[in-house]
């Protein structure tokens, strides 16, 4: 008999029984004809009764709702934020574009503006080396510094001031490094 308390069928040959994977229960296919992602079984859908469904899928949506900043996303006027500010970006030294940066914990979070919630690219900072360029390719700005590293493209950015240059270097030398 399937112990849904709503359904109660009785089972036969023809009208198998099924296991809800997420309670155990014996459940009728009337009452287990949902499949949602269980975490012991690595998020694989597996067959579950219709009250597990309905805790799944609930549990699933205030998760998916509660996922906007504190996901670990670092929204773009981030306090706890080693350094944010204007810096302009050029992935060639010739063309630039000027964007919102933060670097909180070791890592460089780009934004089209400071307002923004979700960063349009982050950069794990560890491992990069920053190189002050009086000289950049087709550039002679004295504000102009580089991220290099190993297989990656070199980043161009360039401050809008010498007190922001020193303060971008200083902060990204740090954040370059493991402490």
């Amino acid at each position: 008999m399937c112990q849904v308390k709503s359904c109660m069928s009785p089972f036969t040959i023809t009208f198998r029984r099924h296991h809800c994977r997420a309670c155990g229960l014996v459940v009728c296919s009337n009452c287990s004809s949902n499949k949602a992602a269980l975490k012991y079984l690595k998020y694989r859908a597996a067959r579950v009764c219709d009250p597990c469904y309905d805790k799944l899928k609930t549990t699933q949506d205030e998760q998916r709702n509660s996922m906007n900043v504190s996901s670990g996303e670092v929204t773009g006027n981030d306090a706890g934020s080693t350094l944010s500010g204007h810096l302009y970006k050029s992935d060639n030294g010739k063309t630039w574009k000027k964007r919102w940066f933060v670097i909180k914990e070791k890592v460089l979070y780009s934004y089209k503006a400071s307002h923004d919630v979700a960063a349009t690219k982050s950069i794990p900072l560890l491992g990069y080396e920053v190189i002050s360029c009086f000289d950049p390719p087709e550039n002679d700005h004295k504000l102009t510094f580089h991220l290099k590293h190993r297989g990656q493209p070199q980043l161009y950015f360039r401050a809008e001031s010498t007190a922001a240059l020193e303060r971008w270097l200083k902060a990204m030398q740090d954040a370059t490094v493991l402490e």
